[in-house]
């Protein structure tokens, strides 16, 4: 289970939140309007389990891959409420 929260500095922070007494932060995203984006792709998440879930699997299969590279790149939240993920795959034929 994940919580998020917007930071002072606009950064969504993504807390790992199986134990209340112990949240810590394993994601930090920079705000979209702080980023190039003109080379990722995008996916809106209901939420932050949702999301972690998504990235995951991403850095699973980039992982497996000695060719593959797999980046998180910003946020913005949609509508007050939904996640909109900016992100990388990168292949290298090298």
């Amino acid at each position: 289970m994940y919580a998020s929260a917007i930071n002072t500095n606009n950064q969504l922070e993504i807390y790992n939140a199986t134990n209340e007494e112990y949240m810590p932060i394993v994601l930090t995203l920079t705000h979209v309007n702080n980023v190039d984006t003109r080379r990722t792709s995008t996916k809106t998440f209901d939420d932050a389990d949702e999301m972690m879930t998504f990235i995951k699997s991403k850095q699973v299969t980039a992982d497996n891959s000695y060719n593959v590279y797999f980046q998180t790149r910003a946020y913005e939240i949609i509508n007050d409420h939904y996640i909109k993920l900016y992100y990388e795959t990168i292949v290298s034929n090298a």
